[in-house]
């Protein structure tokens, strides 16, 4: 069995090779496909039939307050990397706790999954909340039970923007001063965030973050990718990061085929306009089937640069950050 965005949007690419796969969310479909005698009576659940594409209706988004806490003790777990099995305790460290507050995204990028819950289910007849927010005290209850089983020194919440709810927010950040106090990772958004929370990030133990560039020409960060960033507003946005002392990375998206020599060189010269960081996230483009940076690359047909020419820009860009 499998699951997530790639077999979701892509199913039958993905009953190649396996048995069956879940659709949209998994909670609720992996209880049924163990406690079933046939995992095809099962909700969310596709397979292949004599070549067809044949699959249940999508249940309605799980009650995130509601749902079980992952399991991230060591025994019985193996990754698969590489070609080689490997055990789950020589790969992951587990005093340094994942944990999701939310799902979904506020934002709506062309290229990623995250926002685009209500597209994916919408492929099947069904509907989904594009953005779901678990309440502060199933979080905190979920960090104090891992606290005292797995003795954490560190928590990475690795929602795609944390603390976009502002009520929220305040809630959660005492509660979680209250009760765990432990240093954290999370991904933030300069569209969702301000100064005053940023400071209170901070001296609740947020010591490191990321700053999304992903395109270094505003243009194409906003008419291809949907990001409503401004290059000042990045700028700005990272000066206040280091201004209260958080260690920074920046992502960048390339091998984009929308981007030419021009605009990567052109980019340079906003680069140079941030503040350095520790680390450079830059990653490959990837096009989800069915997302809307696919539908605009099949309706524009843009021409990409040759590999050569994307890794050279990938070089650069590193060593302007």
């Amino acid at each position: 069995i499998g699951g997530g965005y790639g077999p979701t949007v892509e199913p039958e690419k993905f009953l190649e090779f396996l048995d069956f796969v879940c659709l949209g969310e998994g909670d609720e479909c992996i209880l049924g496909m163990v406690i079933s005698k046939d995992p095809r009576e099962v909700n969310n659940v596709a397979w292949l039939e004599n070549g067809k594409l044949l699959y249940n209706k999508l249940a309605k988004g799980v009650n995130l307050n509601e749902a079980a806490y992952p399991n991230w003790d060591l025994d019985n777990k193996y990754m698969v990397e590489d070609n080689a099995i490997k055990s789950f305790e020589d790969v992951y460290d587990i005093t340094a706790y994942d944990i999701f507050a939310s799902r979904g995204c506020p934002a709506g990028c062309t290229y990623c999954m995250a926002s685009h819950w209500n597209d994916m289910y919408g492929k099947y007849g069904a509907g989904i909340s594009g953005i779901r927010l678990r309440s502060p005290e199933s979080v905190i209850d979920e960090l104090l039970i891992a606290k005292e089983k797995y003795n954490l020194g560190f928590v990475r919440f690795k929602d795609s923007i944390f603390g976009f709810n502002e009520k929220w927010f305040y809630k959660f950040m005492d509660l979680y001063d209250e009760e765990i106090g432990l240093k954290f990772f999370c991904y933030l958004d300069e569209r969702f965030i301000d100064e005053d929370r940023i400071k209170r990030l901070v001296s609740s133990g947020l010591d490191r973050t990321v700053v999304g560039i992903q395109s270094a020409n505003e243009k194409i960060r906003k008419d291809i990718m949907k990001r409503n960033i401004s290059d000042d507003g990045l700028v700005e946005y990272a000066n206040l990061v280091v201004k209260y002392g958080m260690r920074l990375q920046y992502d960048i998206i390339g091998w984009n085929p929308f981007e030419d020599n021009n605009t990567l060189r052109e980019g340079t010269k906003f680069l140079k306009r941030l503040p350095k960081g520790d680390l450079t996230g830059m990653f490959q483009l990837k096009v989800f089937h069915g997302s809307r940076l696919d539908s605009m690359i099949k309706e524009r047909t843009p021409k990409p640069l040759s590999n050569k020419d994307y890794e050279y820009w990938a070089w650069i860009y590193q060593m302007i950050l």
